[in-house]
């Protein structure tokens, strides 16, 4: 059976006040039952303290002062001359055989803990007995008196109930109106929930979500925020992709409609043969762009299945900078540790031929390469970058400096993340410093 959330709500309510009932319930009549026998032993030491003044200022043979509603007493006295005096008042369900009863068991336990006075538990003909047992004169067993007053339950059950009830009633009350509270507080919250629900399922054709209500302050709301910066995000990525599938058509579209027009030529037989390494390079540039967008989806991909080797990066550097030896006259300053990196050889390949690109792209005369343990930095002397674009450049489908499409930077930040790498990017005074970082190492290359 499902139950919905304000159910399991009221139910785990109840459950709960249930069982924190039934303990306060018990703590409450333990409680009860302590206090009632020590109003007993405390009601029979009265009566013991009677009995006493009755006994020491008799003077006549009226033993009536014994007689009580809830109390028996036995006065036992030895007197000089060996006389026994015996004195016997009970409640009406024991007789004078019974007190024999009583007072062995009494003197068999003195004759064990030959206490002055105590008081005692026993049990007499089936029925449990509270005793205050006082000695007098105790002396190889013999005693001159004894008094042993005691009471069975017959006190006990004529106190009032310290938990009458309407303290019980009150108690199932109270708890039937917490389930009624607890009911209205969380149909609130369900209700709450279902107008947030319903808003998220509320999207666009487009993937957009419209922007939910905030309501109060608290753990909902901040859930209702959260959609909401969600909300945006997806805004900003769709905006985003528009601008990269523009950026995309405009950057394909100059190279095919050169490689078109030239090819056109050459069939019309005014263009030489020379002119074919026009369409050459145009159709490399187009398939750096082609393989630039796979080397993003694998860099996606890799997210999912990511099973890292130790890979060398010095030689991958290395042998990089070789392919773009020739491409500008620059100083190129190494400073190259053998140290190895948790990932994959052709993504570190990706990572490192982005960086080195970049810096050939925008270094006035020289570019500075760091490789260490847990450093990887690459300067160039070229002008500054924008705020804005270290802010935002590392973003899907960014435009990168001078208009230039930055999917290269998206490449190398999504690999960086997934080999926990922090990618950062620094204007110095004299250039621009690309970082990949490992664990908390903020070292930085110096200004050069």
């Amino acid at each position: 059976m499902k139950l919905r959330l304000s159910a399991k709500i009221n139910l785990i309510f109840s459950v709960v006040t249930i069982i924190v009932g039934i303990v306060f319930l018990i703590i409450i009549e333990t409680t009860s039952q302590n206090e009632q026998r020590q109003l007993n032993r405390l009601q029979l030491l009265s009566f013991y303290n009677d009995v006493v003044n009755g006994v020491n200022n008799q003077t006549s043979n009226d033993w009536t002062f014994l007689n009580h509603d809830f109390n028996g007493v036995i006065v036992f006295n030895q007197n000089q001359n060996g006389i026994i005096q015996f004195r016997f008042a009970s409640m009406p369900f024991f007789g004078i055989d019974d007190a024999n009863l009583i007072l062995n068991a009494s003197l068999n336990n003195l004759s064990v803990m030959p206490y002055r006075a105590y008081f005692n538990e026993v049990n007499i003909k089936g029925v449990s007995l509270t005793q205050f047992i006082f000695t007098d004169g105790w002396s190889a067993n013999q005693y001159t008196r004894v008094i042993i007053v005691f009471v069975d339950h017959s006190y006990i059950n004529s106190l009032p109930n310290l938990l009458p009830m309407v303290t019980r009633l009150s108690f199932l009350g109270l708890l039937m109106f917490g389930n009624v509270i607890i009911w209205y507080l969380s149909k609130s919250l369900v209700d709450r929930i279902k107008r947030i629900s319903k808003q998220v399922g509320s999207m666009d054709n487009q993937g957009t979500l419209n922007l939910i209500k905030i309501e109060g302050h608290d753990e909902l709301s901040d859930l209702a925020i959260e959609i909401n910066n969600m909300r945006n995000k997806i805004k900003e990525n769709e905006d985003t992709k528009e601008m990269m599938i523009h950026n995309i058509s405009h950057d394909f579209k100059t190279p095919i409609t050169v490689i078109r027009s030239y090819a056109e030529a050459i069939f019309d037989e005014v263009a030489t043969n020379k002119d074919a390494q026009i369409i050459i390079n145009q159709t490399s540039k187009l398939e750096k762009k082609v393989n630039q967008l796979l080397s993003l989806n694998k860099a996606n991909y890799l997210k999912e299945n990511s099973r890292f080797d130790k890979v060398a990066l010095k030689p991958i550097i290395t042998e990089i900078l070789e392919d773009f030896k020739y491409t500008r006259d620059l100083e190129i300053h190494l400073n190259l540790e053998e140290v190895y990196y948790d990932g994959f050889e052709e993504s570190y390949q990706i990572i490192v031929n982005n960086l080195v690109e970049n810096a050939y792209r925008f270094a006035k005369t020289n570019i500075a390469i760091t490789l260490k343990n847990n450093l990887f930095s690459i300067f160039n002397d070229g002008p500054p970058i924008a705020d804005d674009f270290i802010i935002n450049g590392f973003k899907l489908y960014e435009k990168g400096i001078n208009g230039q499409f930055g999917i290269g930077m998206s490449i190398v930040s999504q690999i960086s993340q997934l080999f926990e790498l922090k990618l950062e990017v620094k204007n110095l005074k004299k250039g621009v410093i690309f970082t990949l970082i490992k664990s908390d190492h903020n070292k930085h290359i110096e200004d050069i």
